[in-house]
């Protein structure tokens, strides 16, 4: 297996190239980077995890984000499947 610095650097390269390529599409959220912001160490106990990683794997919650993720898929690509029709029949 990588180390966990090698794995954050490949993560890191990943999302750099996928904001660029939104970025050369056009489809951007925000056009500047600022760089790393430096945020205060996060303190949070062992229980305080145990129950976090609990409700992120609660069934609920999964078919709760899986659905929002699946409404936000489809108006996305519902959107861009009319604007495709509408330039077709212009």
């Amino acid at each position: 297996m990588w180390a966990k610095e090698k794995i954050r650097d490949v993560m890191y390269a990943c999302l750099i190239l996928h904001n660029m390529i939104l970025e050369d599409e056009g489809k951007a959220i925000c056009q500047s980077y600022e760089g790393d912001v430096p945020r205060p160490p996060c303190t949070i106990s062992n229980e305080q995890k145990l129950r976090n990683r609990a409700e992120i794997r609660s069934g609920d919650l999964y078919n709760a984000l899986r659905a929002d993720l699946v409404e936000h898929v489809w108006r996305y690509h519902s959107q861009e499947l009319g604007s495709d029709s509408e330039e077709k029949s212009a």
